[in-house]
This record gives C-alpha cells, structure tokens and sequence, in this order.
C-alpha cells in the first residue's frame, strides 16, 4: 500500500490520521499558507507545489468539508488522482465511485453491454438531439419523466460517477453511459440537460456547463426548488451561470416568481419530479417486508429533515439537534404511531466530520433504532415508497415542505429559534400545523389524528396555487417545449 498525504490541517485530518494510522500517513498539506512549513499532530505539512512534485508516489485523501472546492483547485492543478475520507459507509462508497476515474466500466458493467440489441446503447452514427446529465438517483426521478417523453428523438441519459445507477439504467434498458465515456466535443448533442447548477459537480467529467455550451446547440436547466431559500439570497443565486446562460429554465411557481426579476429564461411548466410522485401516489408500491412487520394497520408518519453543520458553524436551516429528542421520545411514548425517519443524505457524514457522532455511533443509532418496533429506518433510494404509506409528514425547512404537499396529506413544520421560528416562504406553511416545541407538536398530532386535520381544505388551496399542474404530465409538456425549440434550431 502507498503511503498517504491528508489534504486538510485540521479536525477531520485528524480523524483521518486515526483512521489511516501514522505509519501510512507521510505528511499533511493545506492551502492556509500559515500552516505550510509547520507541524500538524507530529506530522509536516507541506504545500501544493510539494504535492504535484510527489503526487505518482503517494495517495492524496481530502479530509475537509470543502471537498469540491479543493478538488476542483486540485484538478487544475492537474492532480486527478484523489480520495475524500468519510466514515460513514454508504457515503464512502458513493464518493469512492465517484473518483474511480480509470475504472474499466466494461468489466464492471459486462451484462449492460450484452444489451446492444435491446436498444439501450448510444448510436454511434448519429449524434443525440438531447442528453440528461446527472449525478444521482434523486436526478434521474427530477428528469426521468422528460426523459419518457423523448423517446420519439435520439436521447440518451449521462450518469456523472454513481455506478450502480448507471448499472441499474443500462439494465432496465435506459439509453446511457458514463461521463467518462462521452465526449461533448467529438459528439456535440442539440441539447444538454441539467438539473444541478453546481459547477464543481461536473469538473471531473469535463461537463461544465461552459463546454456545453460551446458544443451543444443549446442547454437546459431543470432547477431544484426554490422553496427554502429566503430573498436575499435569490439575487446572488441567480446569478451563478448555468441560471444565466441556460435557453430554457423549467420551474415550478415558487422559482418563477422570485427568480422572475433576475432571469428571462424562465418556462413556468412546473417541476418534473413532481410526475414521479403523482406515479408514486397514485399506484401500489412495494413496501419491504421488514416495514410491513412494524406497520400493523398503525398511522404512519414520515419524518424528513435538511442538513447544513459543518466545521466551521450550523446553518439556521439546520434543527436535527433540536427537534431529534423531542421527536423520538414521542413515537416511544405514541406506539399507536409508527414513525418512518429518512435523514437527509448528508446528515450522518456532518456529524461524523464534526466528531459529534463516530461512525460506529451511527450504526449504533441505527440498530437502536430499528430495533423499536414502530421506528422504520428509510434509507431507499425510493422515497415515493413513504410518499405514498404516509399519513402525515413531519419537517423542518426542507424541500420536503413543497414536494411533500402534492399527495394532499397534513404537514407539520418543526420551526426553530434559528429561523426565529419563521419561514422563507410564510405562503406555503400558512395553512400547515406549526410546532415549535414538544407540547406543539403533541397539539399538532391529536389535531391530524384524533380531530380529523381541520386544516385540509384550506391545506390544498396551498397545493392548488403551489403545484397547478399535477397531473403526471409535466414531463409530457416540457419535453413539447424543447422538440419544439431544436424544431425551429433545425429549420
């Protein structure tokens, strides 16, 4: 095994250094230039210009929370061969796929490529019309549905580094292939699609959105919502480039009318993922066997929450610490109730990185946790599953205020004195039951469950001005929209 730089002075490349031992580890380095030349627990730290010199000779581990900051500065570099240390397992592998750039695809994926005749293979003749870009399983619910309303053009599906994804497409006969094996200068697409307007996403794979635009005829954004964020920050967000420079930008009401002032790109279609929850909620699902066992005809209640600790502070956003006691201890005294708690993606990895939770403490949590008999884990990659058996949603301020309130079912918001107990949008939660602390929150349920939520009628006058057009055809209209854009390119 080579021997290891961390890149990162600090608490998490100590972490690291425990982890990977300091007989492995050789030096530190880090862009504080006051910390080059010094010592970091024994250990020298050295800088970049050292790091290119011996970079063949070594693994370089990233052990900071700026991850993609230092990636990217160490990409144009021209260091390509790095790792992030995390400890938290589903991360790590998620993150490893992501950075196995040399990876031999065709051995890995032998099966896809067996499945030339099915039609699920780029055609080499022509070029795409159209090509949908992501990263993740949450990407490809957010295009999947414009993706099924293009099949009349040459369309094909890019997958940015998650390999089981991009198994999983091949394998259900989607039209894709890697980022790594596709190249926007020698193909030139009509269109490129996008849904995350993070530049150091991409520039691993040499899709940034500037390449793309000097190669394909025109790009389009598909934005997350805008839900959370407050309008102060709305003028800064807009003008990241992808949000200026896109042909066309498909939103939903809540985008279109705070961006509406700072953009002029804007179609008001509404957002395709909300297709996928229409599908979700509107047909059988299959629960796991392990939840049916818990559930025994009990009131189900999901609860959702975002993310935002980091090294240096806590978003305002953020409320797992405040709400997590008040919660569990709840559903233990309610086991009429069964509680489904999903934890945003990143919610384990922050609490690691900020040595708040070890790594063995959240596998602990999660088998303490799974060992209640009404407590359910949700870490499916489907989330339509608790969409649909939920009756009721429990949040913070998370996207999950909006795209929950399409299945029509009650919401209650955890509000927090770091948002002093407010909201970004006051619109959206007006008719939501709102707990702000564990004798609210007992107030809300019995309200929903033993009052029979007063709040419905007036909840989907919110959902009928917030989500207008759900009907499972968003996809079916944006995808109109864009044949009828490269229609008048091609003309």
């Amino acid at each position: 095994m080579r021997k290891i730089v961390i890149y990162g002075a600090s608490s998490s490349g100590k972490r690291a250094l425990g982890y990977y031992g300091r007989e492995q580890v050789i030096y530190f380095c880090d862009g504080d230039k006051n910390k080059v030349g010094t010592f970091f627990q024994g250990i020298e730290v050295i800088s970049k210009n050292k790091l290119i010199e011996i970079q063949n000779e070594i693994d370089i581990i990233i052990a900071s929370v700026y991850y993609e900051e230092i990636s990217k500065d160490l990409f144009e570099l021209g260091i390509n061969e790095i790792k992030r240390f995390v400890c938290f397992e589903e991360t790590k592998k998620r993150i490893d796929c992501d950075l196995k750039k040399k990876l031999d695809y065709r051995s890995v994926f032998g099966k896809k490529y067996k499945l030339q005749e099915k039609g699920n293979q780029l055609n080499l003749i022509s070029n795409e019309d159209i090509i949908f870009v992501i990263l993740s399983q949450f990407e490809w619910i957010v295009v999947k549905s414009v993706y099924d309303n293009c099949q009349d053009l040459n369309c094909a599906v890019i997958v940015c580094g998650d390999l089981a994804l991009l198994q999983r497409l091949g394998e259900e006969g989607v039209t894709c292939c890697s980022a790594y094996d596709y190249s926007l200068e020698e193909r030139r697409p009509h269109a490129v699609v996008y849904v995350n307007d993070f530049v150091q996403n991409y520039s691993q794979y040499s899709f940034e959105y500037k390449r793309a635009k000097k190669y394909a005829d025109m790009i389009i954004f598909i934005p997350f919502d805008m839900v959370i964020y407050g309008k102060d920050k709305i003028k800064q967000l807009s003008q990241r480039y992808l949000r200026q420079n896109a042909d066309m930008v498909f939103v939903n009401l809540d985008y279109y009318e705070k961006f509406r002032p700072y953009q002029n790109n804007l179609f008001l279609e509404g957002n395709p993922k909300f297709d996928y929850i229409y599908e979700k909620i509107n047909n059988r699902v299959a629960i796991p066997d392990h939840w049916e066992v818990k559930i025994k005809d009990r009131p189900i209640v999901l609860w959702g929450n975002t993310h935002g600790m980091s090294e240096q502070g806590i978003s305002d956003l953020y409320s797992f610490d405040l709400w997590f006691k008040v919660i569990v201890n709840y559903f233990l005294e309610h086991r009429e109730y069964v509680l489904i708690f999903r934890p945003h993606t990143y919610i384990f990895d922050e609490l690691i990185m900020r040595g708040i939770w070890s790594y063995q403490d959240c596998k602990t949590f999660e088998k303490m946790f799974q060992s209640e008999d009404n407590f359910i884990l949700d870490l499916e990659k489907d989330y339509g599953i608790s969409y649909n058996i939920s009756n009721a949603l429990i949040s913070d301020a998370s996207g999950l205020l909006l795209s929950y309130l399409s299945t029509g079912k009650p919401i209650i918001y955890t509000a927090t004195a770091r948002l002093d107990y407010s909201f970004s949008d006051p619109k959206l939660i007006e008719h939501y039951y709102i707990a702000r602390n564990s004798k609210e929150l007992d107030f809300c349920m019995d309200e929903i469950f033993k009052h029979n939520d007063p709040l419905n009628e007036k909840r989907l006058q919110t959902k009928e001005r917030y989500i207008p057009k759900f009907d499972g055809k968003i996809g079916f209209r944006i995808a109109k929209a864009i044949k009828k854009r490269l229609k008048g390119l091609n003309e």
